[in-house]
């Protein structure tokens, strides 16, 4: 807008000029339904912040396709981490309730410490260059090497 974003976001990620702080970013699967897949453009973003000598980013990919639902659509998690289930007509089950729980000690612990891990989950590493992973989201959480 020439105001407040003077610069393109891109330009200003690479140059390092966004705030150093701990960050955990990711997508939903159905975010690439216009723009082909979507996980890249956040990888990118994390091996970003190792080329800046920056804390590593914690990575997610939200693959679970919830009931009645046709695929992982964008913004499908919110409604898992703000635990708002209960808010939308759809036919959840008691692993979508346990799902929710789980998605929102992540979030939770990370808003806490600048780290999602606490008991009890699968453990979530940040992406670092020894490790490029990403946390897949499905019916069973599990770390994944990005190729």
């Amino acid at each position: 807008d020439g105001y407040v974003l003077t610069k393109p976001s891109r330009e200003v990620l690479l140059a390092g000029e966004h705030h150093d702080i701990h960050y955990m970013i990711g997508c939903a699967a159905g975010d690439g339904k216009l723009f082909g897949d979507p996980l890249p453009p956040v990888i990118k973003f994390a091996q970003n912040q190792l080329d800046l000598k920056r804390d590593p980013a914690y990575v997610y990919y939200f693959t679970y396709v919830p009931p009645g639902a046709k695929e992982a659509h964008h913004s499908v998690e919110h409604h898992y981490v703000f635990q708002t289930l209960l808010r939308s007509n759809r036919p959840y089950t008691g692993f979508d309730f346990d799902l929710s729980n789980e998605l929102a000690d992540y979030w939770a612990n990370f808003m806490k410490t600048g780290n999602p891990n606490g008991a009890g989950e699968q453990k979530w590493t940040p992406y670092t260059e020894d490790s490029p992973c990403y946390l897949e989201i499905a019916k069973e959480r599990k770390m994944k090497k990005f190729n």
